[in-house]
């Protein structure tokens, strides 16, 4: 009887050490994918400086890793343009984003921004 208890004892604990192995690996690479997207969106915004020529930003968000469907210029009735390059993390939980405004093609106004 103590051998059966001691079998069903030895792979309850194989598979709660996979398991715990499983959880430890995936928040690992949760951490590693939120701290590149935070990383990404600060390079590309910290690059930017006020009044510079703000044509092609939405392609060079693109190229250095921005997510394709959500980085798009918004036109405002105040005149202006505003451009969210948006860095996603753990997708689709997580959105680091460089908010750009723009008016007549040069930057007014450079914010970085997080969305949870």
């Amino acid at each position: 009887m103590s051998s059966t208890w001691g079998r069903w004892f030895w792979r309850v604990g194989k598979v709660a050490l996979w398991l715990i192995v499983a959880l430890g690996l995936f928040l690992g690479y949760a951490s590693y994918v939120e701290r590149q997207a935070q990383h990404q969106a600060q390079t590309f915004c910290q690059a930017l400086v006020a009044g510079m020529d703000s044509t092609h930003l939405a392609e060079q968000a693109i190229d250095q890793g921005a997510d394709r469907r959500q980085t798009r210029w918004f036109r405002h009735e105040q005149g202006h343009e505003q451009l969210y390059a948006t860095f996603t993390g753990m997708s689709p939980f997580s959105r680091h984003i460089c908010q750009i405004k723009a008016k007549e093609g040069r930057i007014l106004s450079i914010e970085l921004l997080y969305l949870d």
